[in-house]
């Protein structure tokens, strides 16, 4: 699954694909913008998949889907990006979640 990353903003607004369900991915991606771009003003990570756990789906690297995209691949963009938003000091990183995921995960919990 591709998801199209429309919250890097800098400069001119420029739209880049993201493929957060693929550490290797994310990798690519800002192989890709260090080519373009030199520092980072704000960083919004927006988590927003949702797959039922009953459907079992799993990302390109074997993580639980909704996991591996809203956590690990915004965990390892922010990480990989830190020195460009350093860069752009004062940089910011904001990261949003949604309550979906709690929710869903709550019976497996117990």
């Amino acid at each position: 699954m591709n998801v199209v990353c429309l919250i890097l903003y800098l400069y001119l607004q420029h739209a880049m694909k993201l493929d957060l369900s693929s550490l290797q991915g994310v990798r690519d991606f800002v192989s890709e913008f260090n080519k373009k771009f030199d520092k980072i003003d704000i960083l919004i990570n927006n988590a927003g998949v949702f797959s039922p756990i009953k459907n079992k789906l799993v990302t390109k690297d074997g993580y639980e889907f909704n996991f591996g995209v809203n956590h690990l691949g915004h965990f390892l963009l922010t990480n990989v990006l830190l020195d460009s938003i350093k860069k752009g000091a004062p940089g910011r990183s904001v990261h949003i979640t949604f309550s979906r995921y709690y929710v869903n995960c709550k019976p497996q919990l117990k």
